[in-house]
């Protein structure tokens, strides 16, 4: 929706190296001409942003502070606030996309979106019930001030009226109960991780991965074409995302995305059908 009402063909849209792909897809739907910022071990390289802010004005900036996909990287708080900085002086709009935020591996680790630190600031928060209460619950929702809500749900009215009201009555029913979600969502995880860890260890010793903050994914170096390989568990039924996807250029060719929350039968059994 934000891609769809701000951003028109031509526009420049910073992004981070690598990200989502999903949000790849949608800007480059509306023709937007996609400027990458690399990503480092403790999240964007904000030096490098402030360089490109410098002599280039885009349309947008999306970005994942907290448990960034596919990295699992959050942004250290000195880094927060340099970033915080740059978008206020430099004015430029900003997606902040929270929608792992709520699964960290470290409950200590909670804290407020990146967002709150610019409450009139030029920013645009996303998140998602989908990754707390369930995953079938397909609502989201975004914050920012109130003009831009308000231009974004004329927008909408374009696409559709409403969401589905069930999903909505259930996402309000489960929101009192975030706190004993989130308690029950860290623990699943790290037990998870863990068997993952060992699994991976075992099964392909030679591939690199960094221990993740929080997200539902390792994000790993198969030191080989991940690529193929993708393919591979796709002929014998694995679904694994290669790293191209998620990158501006088609990079990180030798990257794998492992969704390490499935059960730890099936994860083994997974990389044993990737050999």
């Amino acid at each position: 929706m934000i891609a769809h009402t701000l951003v028109s063909s031509g526009d420049e849209v910073v992004v981070e190296e690598p990200t989502y792909r999903g949000s790849l897809e949608a800007f480059r739907a509306c023709g937007a001409r996609l400027v990458a910022v690399p990503m480092t071990p403790t999240g964007l390289d904000v030096a490098h942003l402030e360089q490109l802010l410098a002599r280039r004005r885009p349309c947008l900036l999306y970005i994942q502070p907290t448990a960034h996909n596919p990295t699992g990287v959050s942004l250290h708080n000195a880094d927060r606030a340099r970033l915080a900085d740059l978008v206020q002086r430099h004015g430029v709009l900003t997606i902040e996309d929270t929608c792992s935020a709520d699964v960290l591996l470290d409950p200590a680790a909670r804290r407020a979106p990146w967002g709150a630190i610019l409450p009139d600031g030029p920013v645009l928060t996303v998140g998602t019930a989908s990754k707390l209460p369930w995953g079938e619950l397909r609502v989201g929702w975004i914050r920012g001030s109130r003009s831009a809500v308000a231009r974004l749900t004329e927008a909408r009215k374009a696409v559709d009226m409403s969401g589905p009201p069930l999903e909505q009555l259930l996402t309000a029913r489960l929101l009192p109960h975030a706190d004993e979600a989130l308690e029950q969502r860290h623990t699943q995880l790290a037990a998870a991780l863990a068997r993952a860890n060992d699994a991976l260890r075992e099964v392909h010793p030679l591939w690199w991965w960094s221990p993740p903050s929080g997200g539902t994914g390792l994000w790993v170096d198969t030191g080989t074409d991940a690529v193929a390989l993708a393919e591979r568990g796709r002929r014998r039924g694995v679904r694994v995302v290669p790293g191209p996807a998620s990158s501006v250029f088609g990079g990180f060719g030798t990257h794998l995305r492992l969704p390490y929350w499935h059960p730890a039968e099936e994860f083994h059994e997974s990389l044993l059908r990737l050999l």
